[in-house]
């Protein structure tokens, strides 16, 4: 029942209450919850808690606990004078250790003033209990020592979110966005443009960790396809069309509908001379869906991106209201003192609270999309990052900068499939070669489009043929997925990478010799093709890539017999037909298991 001013001239100090804290070892606090918005005298925490030993039950607040003290309040300068004693103890107890250090356990603060913004963001507003942490969190930042060379430590995390505005690289290694954004609440000298740029920075940075989180999983090739559709025209009478598109929308895969990886430079080309410099995503539901994922820990979802702007532009109205008037803090400060009248204006506490209020959170993708051309091109430059020679394009249009990006991989996977030829049983490197340099060569494999029914399928064959070699059994499973309706597709048709080709063909031939059956002669042929088009992983609807695939297993199998193959064929099941190579390897590569195409 004691006020601030009570409980100052009694030597003690009020503190908003935390539970649920976790604390790392680098001196860091891994997580922590708010206790609501009414604060605790210390000692009475301390009284209740057995000197933080158990737990402190919230009077009205049902069967909820606190467990540490946290943000302190200001109140009066009297009450903070006591606080100031106090915090020490209070910010040890928040340390794995339990020892304060002056200028670093102070930081702690914005830790907590963070998660505080993301309950008042997400699950718990209350904005005059925000209001009163960022103005004690500012007070104590404003009286320590910074040891970069700032006035204080206030100034050096101001300078901080400075750097973060306009350092893009810099902001990939910040790990909570909501701090950031919570030293916002302490710029009392910003400008209401700066705190408006404070916050498009926050959703810039929370976009790319979504997409960063897509392309985590994604081959090179559907890289390729996800640039092709963001910067693809569309089909769109109102340009500005697709930003209405829900958040709530999920893809229906229609991004990837019309991606012919072999023709799409050209068509790139083709795109940018018609429309140059316009862009509508084939699919704008797919983005909808890429930020409507999980975000990891310290990023906002997607639902807060223009609450959290807004706050922070409708805060940077009210301090430039403020301003006049000695600023936020002062006016704050006179209310709590009472030497200023309550009611409306930039000397009122409501018009203090309001800044804070929130707005309806974000429904459509024109909400977080500020600049949207930027960050459709932005999105699709990071699907082509880390690629060989993509330096070369830098300064072309984004399409035609793609177009050229996709040409050279062409180039690439061409040159490669010529030079390492099927000629024969042998594998078409002349030395082992490693996952990935199989995967920069031909590309990825085929994927089950019915993934539950491969798992049981390969669950089932596993176990009924146990005995048998790994590379048998699961060519087993690729033929009885077909058998049961199952079907495979490669992510693109530059993709030609088949496991086990050379090595579930002998397996093949090997079983049928054992057993006596005939593997010579155009019959056994025939039926040996046949039956290894099952036991393979590539798409059987492709009738290009079928007679592709079957010349190049009669090649295998004529060496298999000791039989002359033929010329060397390009190790691609995309190329035209006709195209075998007199040039290049001569097939005869070493016998290593994955060294298969």
């Amino acid at each position: 029942g004691c006020n601030a001013k009570q409980v100052a001239a009694q030597g003690d100090a009020m503190f908003f209450c935390l539970s649920g804290v976790s604390l790392c070892a680098d001196g860091n606090i891994k997580s922590a919850t708010d206790c609501g918005s009414l604060p605790i005298a210390h000692e009475a925490f301390m009284l209740l808690s057995e000197e933080g030993e158990k737990p402190v039950l919230l009077p009205g607040s049902g069967d909820r606990t606190c467990t540490h003290l946290g943000l302190p309040v200001f109140a009066t300068q009297g009450h903070f004078a006591r606080a100031r004693l106090i915090l020490p103890d209070v910010l040890g107890r928040l340390t794995q250790c339990g020892v304060y250090v002056k200028g670093k356990s102070e930081k702690l603060l914005l830790d907590l003033l963070g998660y505080s913004l993301a309950d008042h963001l997400g699950s718990a507003p209350n904005a005059a209990a925000l209001l009163h942490k960022a103005r004690g969190v500012s007070a104590v930042l404003e009286i320590t020592e910074s040891s970069t060379g700032a006035d204080n430590l206030l100034e050096e995390v101001l300078e901080e979110a400075r750097t973060f505005i306009n350092d893009k690289e810099k902001r990939k290694k910040v790990k909570d966005l909501y701090k950031v954004a919570a030293v916002g609440l302490l710029a009392n000298g910003w400008s209401s443009s700066e705190l408006s740029f404070l916050g498009e920075a926050i959703i810039e940075e929370s976009a790319r960790r979504a997409f960063s989180r897509k392309l985590q999983t994604v081959p090179l090739s559907e890289r390729l396809c996800l640039a092709w559709s963001f910067l693809g025209h569309g089909h769109c009478d109102n340009e500005d069309g697709w930003l209405d598109c829900s958040l709530d929308s999920r893809s229906d895969g229609s991004w990837k509908e019309g991606f012919n990886i072999i023709t799409a430079g050209p068509e790139l080309e083709l795109l940018e001379e018609k429309n140059p410099g316009m862009f509508v995503p084939r699919d704008p539901a797919l983005l909808c869906e890429i930020f409507g994922s999980a975000p990891p820990p310290g990023t906002p979802p997607v639902a807060e991106w223009s609450v959290l702007y807004g706050l922070l532009s409708k805060w940077g109205e009210a301090i430039d209201g403020a301003r006049k008037h000695g600023g936020p803090w002062k006016v704050l400060d006179s209310l709590m003192t009472g030497s200023a009248s309550t009611g409306t204006g930039p000397m009122s506490l409501a018009n203090l609270t309001g800044a804070l209020g929130l707005c309806q959170p974000s429904r459509t993708l024109k909400d977080v999309f500020l600049h949207p051309a930027l960050t459709i091109c932005q999105f699709a430059e990071k699907c082509t990052m880390k690629l060989p020679a993509k330096e070369k394009w830098e300064g072309l249009p984004p399409r035609l900068a793609l177009a050229e990006t996709i040409k050279s991989i062409v180039k690439q996977r061409e040159d490669a499939a010529r030079a390492n030829p099927i000629c024969g049983a042998a594998y078409p490197s002349r030395t082992p070669l490693s996952e990935a340099q199989m995967r920069s060569l031909w590309g990825a494999e085929a994927s089950p489009l019915d993934e539950t029914l491969y798992k049981e399928v390969r669950r089932a064959t596993h176990r009924r043929y146990a005995s048998k070699p790994l590379s048998v059994r699961e060519a087993l499973t690729e033929k009885i997925y077909r058998k049961q309706g199952g079907q495979f597709e490669f992510p693109t048709r530059l993709d030609t990478f088949i496991q086990g080709l050379h090595r579930r063909t002998r397996d093949l031939h090997d079983a049928w010799e054992r057993k006596g059956k005939p593997t010579s002669g155009p019959d056994a042929k025939k039926e040996g093709v046949e039956e290894m088009l099952l036991r393979l992983r590539w798409d059987d609807r492709d009738g290009h890539a079928r007679r592709r695939l079957s010349k190049i297993l009669e090649s295998i199998w004529d060496g298999l017999e000791g039989q002359d193959p033929g010329p060397p064929i390009p190790s691609a099941i995309w190329l035209d037909d006709g195209d075998a190579v007199g040039t290049g390897n001569n097939g005869c590569g070493a016998d290593n298991e994955w060294s298969v195409v």
